[in-house]
């Protein structure tokens, strides 16, 4: 029975989750509150309970020490798990001991290593919780995740989206005020709220009942003092457990009030040299080591361990024995008594703290390895980082500089770029400082000191400033803070430097403003540059290398944000001028990114095949050269295209995926990722496959994306979220797009206007719909060359013009412009690619036929044509959309419901529900019922009632098969193979071979042999 009556509904309903994860459904649960609500005390009644019943439990703690190693607090979770005094840990062993392998990779890594914060090790974290899992449920607590590193709140994420089945419960504590409304956390619990696995459950300020019985369990009935505590307290659950326990202890009356004056009340008692222990614990990196804790305070050892005993006997520090150091009992305890310290005090503790680092690094040895009470880690790194954290608080300011940028160069190396951006923002800040701003940087340090370079010969401030201004930018321009890389890289004056320029256009480009990247690129000062090649190239061979390159440079990058403009044609003519200046200079790094983009335009306008060819080249060279940044473009770019205009849409979704672990490989998730998992989404949302393309989006958001990444992993959610019906939603989503794109240029408009009329269609509101396919028009006319979007907006326009004619709502002048439009649009399909031009042509006829429709002359048959083009493509939702209207067509001409009519209604209806397609499935159930039809006529039913006789289209064995794997399945039933079937399908051969391994997966056969019987066993019944 639980006899505790603090938060009892609160613990309650934490246990009934608890109950749910034991019987298989995996959950997680934020409990957010302010400092002191009682969310640790919580979480140990949990781990109590969890304990009783036989369960795993690894509890963990992050800290306010900046930058952290990646999974500090789940390492030491699960080696607290592993500890010989844990009760549980010869069957936690036992349970691992599949894995035991991978174990040190994560515990006890090699010298000079630490865990990998990307895919690799968040999946080894994933796979030791459920291996866990596999013999006994598991609970996992973190606290204070406001303070963890990223790497941890990915694995949160990540659980919360990526568990399924397996009886795994993740508990994590946060305190709102510990961060500002730009910290990540507000993104993640944004995004978990969504998540039907996750809640987030905030604490509120217990009730005045709820302190009463509280008071009264603790003193008995004492109305006055119940009312001291409230109004002293405010509910506050930790200010009431103190002050209870300030009662229990026969304080009456030096009852304390605020919190501050409670925490100073117990540490006054404790005398001078333990009140100089435990100031010094709350400026520490807790746990703080015995060794460096008597470094700090420079005790001797019997007075260092008494006034220890005293503090721990105050209940203001508890002992840590996993590290062999000691932390305060509460974080609020910290922040009083740090808050206490005079500025030069404070400044005194840090440098004492920074200076003990030093030796301690100084001491470390050659491999890097120590023991210490930590485990086997990286230290050296730990070190650095903690050792910048207190220089940088000591105010030391030249030391400060050298430590903060080496912490800053480790987070490079580590490719968190995330943290190396903060440490270079504080690199500037303390070069700015009137103690360097005396005279130049360079009398205090070397440029070379402070990037890891060499010392060159003295220069002036400004151009040292520069130089870190620049690598600053850079950082933030990979961490994908793209706009703060715009903002340090404009103080530099790079109108006036064509490489500064070059970067900026790239930096505004990446920020989703293809628009002013293209203007900065034109106030470059490519005159100049020109005029210097002009002269160099009469110097001599090689005398004109260094000015082409960057003239090259810029061309590329111009390019691109072509690209991103939609303007193909300029774009193309951009990337060979730049390959051309590049080549003559032999510079394969440059060419990585001209390649790509001359291989996308070349693919999209001319030749498929030799463009994606071009795209393979880039990726090649980048991957050759080392280039981050260069291999997520070769990604994105060939992704794009597959997925996209050539409609290999399958292959496409599988390349994107490479790209994305890639790019965690890289340190790119957060920009290249994010784009890839985008295209991932928009695939899979072509495909059907509406739930793995909402794990993509998941997946995308859990990164914390920005600039023009933000903005289409918005557009691919809005896309789900539209064809499910979830209007509200999308509504606010599509807010935040327009909002991003208003300084994205034209072209990404047009799909946002075409989501916009889409909505309002399911919304039964084609006059809305309207006026936003005019907007797009108009957008249209100024930006007609890229119809892979144009398309799409004219069958919205039609279908709103068809829907408007049936309520009476006919717009003469909105029809011609639109027929004006896809005039233009057939007149181009000649001379598009063949791949696009399958699709540009299915776009086409469904045009025609909602054209038809709008006139008064619903043709059964277009629609029928419409249906079987996009089936061919894989696009089983317009596919669906063309049956229902050749449904509704049918029954227009006069014809009674017909099996025909029944049998497009179906498929469109197997679709919709497969989907999750709400408004889609409720237009198909209404013209139904107007056909006077009930829902069950939509079932496998023949028209006289009996069962209708299998087909191998809707056996059940074959019932996950799309319409075109069903094609392959039948031509590989006649022994073709895979090139045979892609010229009887008009597929390429690698395509089909993607089409025979889904057909395998989805049937449970493990060859084609297999699955061809299979076949033919269906159609025998």
């Amino acid at each position: 029975m639980d006899t505790d009556p603090w938060r009892r509904a609160e613990f309650d309903a934490i246990v009934d989750s608890w109950r749910s994860v034991r019987a298989g459904r995996p959950a997680t649960v934020l409990l957010r509150a302010e400092a002191g609500a009682g969310k640790s005390r919580l979480v140990r009644r949990l781990v109590d309970h969890a304990e009783a019943e036989g369960a795993f439990v690894l509890t963990g703690a992050s800290i306010d020490v900046g930058d952290q190693l990646p999974f500090w607090p789940l390492i030491s979770a699960l080696r607290g798990l592993l500890a010989p005094a844990s009760a549980a840990a010869e069957d936690a062993r036992a349970a691992l001991a599949p894995i035991a392998a991978e174990l040190p990779a994560l515990l006890d890594p090699a010298p000079g290593q630490v865990v990998d914060p990307g895919a690799h090790g968040l999946e080894l974290i994933r796979r030791v919780l459920t291996t866990l899992a596999d013999a006994a449920p598991v609970l996992l607590a973190v606290e204070d995740l406001h303070w963890a590193d990223p790497g941890t709140r990915d694995a949160v994420v990540t659980l919360a989206a990526h568990l399924h089945h397996e009886p795994v419960f993740v508990v994590v504590t946060l305190r709102p005020e510990a961060f500002t409304n730009r910290h990540p956390l507000q993104t993640m619990v944004a995004e978990l709220r969504r998540h039907p696995r996750a809640v987030v459950r905030d604490l509120e300020p217990l009730d005045r009942g709820t302190v009463g019985r509280l008071v009264s369990a603790a003193v008995g009935d004492a109305p006055e003092l119940v009312d001291r505590v409230w109004e002293r307290s405010g509910g506050n659950a930790f200010i009431v457990a103190e002050t209870l326990r300030a009662i229990a202890a026969g304080e009456h009356g030096t009852l304390p009030g605020p919190l501050r004056d409670l925490v100073l009340g117990r540490v006054a008692p404790m005398g001078p040299i333990a009140t100089a222990v435990v100031q010094a614990l709350a400026l520490g990196e807790e746990p703080v080591p015995h060794r460096l804790l008597s470094d700090v305070v420079q005790l001797s050892e019997p007075a260092l361990v008494s006034a220890l005993r005293d503090a721990v006997s105050a209940a203001l520090v508890v002992v840590d024995p996993a590290t062999d150091g000691y932390a305060l009992r509460h974080g609020l305890i910290r922040e009083v008594i740090s808050e206490e310290l005079m500025p030069g005090e404070r400044r005194e503790l840090h440098r004492r703290y920074a200076l003990a680092l030093d030796r301690l690094l100084d001491e470390l040895p050659a491999d890097g390895t120590a023991t210490g009470g930590v485990g086997v880690v990286d230290v050296r790194t730990d070190l650095v980082l903690r050792r910048a954290h207190h220089w940088y608080a000591a105010g030391d300011v030249a030391s400060a500089v050298h430590a903060v940028a080496a912490a800053a160069r480790v987070t490079e190396r580590l490719r968190d770029y995330g943290g190396a951006h903060r440490q270079w923002t504080r690199v500037l800040e303390l070069t700015d400082r009137r103690a360097l701003r005396a005279g130049p940087i360079r009398r205090a340090l070397t440029v070379g000191d402070v990037v890891g370079g060499t010392s060159g010969e003295a220069g002036d401030d400004s151009r040292d400033r520069a130089v870190l201004i620049s690598r600053a930018a850079e950082v933030a321009h990979l961490a994908g803070e793209h706009e703060r890389a715009v903002e340090l890289l404009e103080n530099l004056e790079p109108r006036t430097d064509i490489t500064l320029a070059t970067r900026l256009g790239r930096y505004l480009l990446d920020a989703g403003r293809p628009a002013d990247a293209v203007k900065a690129l034109d106030d470059a000062p490519v005159r100049e540059v020109e005029a210097t090649v002009a002269d160099r190239v009469a110097a001599g061979p090689g005398a004109a290398i260094a000015p082409s390159r960057q003239l090259a440079a810029l061309h590329a990058v111009r390019a691109d944000a072509l690209l991103a403009d939609g303007d193909v044609r300029e774009a193309q003519e951009q990337a060979q001028r730049a390959l051309t200046l590049s080549r003559a200079g032999g510079d394969d790094v440059e060419q990585v990114s001209m390649l790509v983009t001359l291989g996308f335009a070349l693919a999209y306008r001319e030749n498929a095949e030799a463009g994606l060819a071009a795209v393979a080249e880039g990726l090649a060279v980048a991957e050759r050269v080392v280039d981050a940044v260069g291999v997520g473009r070769a990604y994105q770019h060939w992704s794009e295209l597959l997925v996209g205009p050539l409609g290999e849409i399958a292959e496409g979704v599988e390349l994107a995926r490479q790209g994305v672990a890639r790019m965690r490989e890289l340190g790119l998730a957060r920009t290249f990722g994010v784009g890839l998992l985008a295209l991932v989404a928009n695939g899979l949302f072509r495909l059907g496959r509406w739930a793995e393309a909402q794990e993509a989006i998941d997946e995308a958001w859990a990164l914390r994306p920005m600039g023009a990444e933000a903005l289409e992993i918005r557009l691919a959610r809005v896309r789900l979220l539209v064809g499910r019906g979830e209007f509200g939603a999308a509504d606010q989503d599509l807010g935040a797009v327009e909002l991003l794109s208003s300084t994205a240029g034209e072209r990404r408009q047009v799909p946002l206007l075409t989501l916009r009329s889409g909505m309002k269609m399911w919304e039964g509101r084609p006059g809305e719909a309207r006026e936003f396919v005019t907007a797009g028009l108009d957008v249209v006319d100024r930006h007609p060359d890229d119809v892979f979007i144009v398309a799409p907006l004219l069958w919205h326009g039609l279908r709103a013009e068809a829907e408007a004619a049936a309520h009476g709502d006919r717009d003469a002048e909105a029809v011609r412009r639109l027929v004006d439009r896809l005039h233009d649009l057939e007149g181009r399909i000649p001379s598009i690619v063949p791949a696009l031009r399958r699709t540009m042509i299915a776009y086409s006829r469904m045009c025609r036929a909602e054209l038809k429709r709008a006139q008064g002359a619903a043709d059964p048959e277009a629609w029928r044509d419409v249906a079987e083009r996009w089936s061919a493509l894989l696009n089983p939702y317009p596919a669906a959309y063309a049956q229902l209207r050749r449904a509704d067509a049918l029954l227009g001409a006069g014809r009674k419901p017909s099996s025909e009519v029944r049998a497009c209604l179906r498929a469109a209806a197997d679709t919709a529900r497969e989907m999750g397609a709400a408004p889609f499935l409720r237009e198909i159930e209404a013209i139904a019922a107007r056909a006077g039809l009930s829902s069950g006529a939509l079932a496998d039913e023949a028209a006289d009632g009996s069962a209708a006789p299998s087909s191998p289209s809707r056996a059940p064995e074959l019932s996950a098969l799309t319409p075109r794997e069903h094609e392959v399945l039948a031509a590989v039933a006649e022994g073709l193979t895979n090139r045979q079937v892609g010229r009887r399908l008009g597929l390429q051969e690698r395509t089909v071979a993607v089409h025979v391994s889904n057909v395998l997966r989805k049937t449970n056969t493990r060859s084609r042999t297999q699955a061809a019987a299979l076949l033919q066993r269906v159609r025998a019944r």
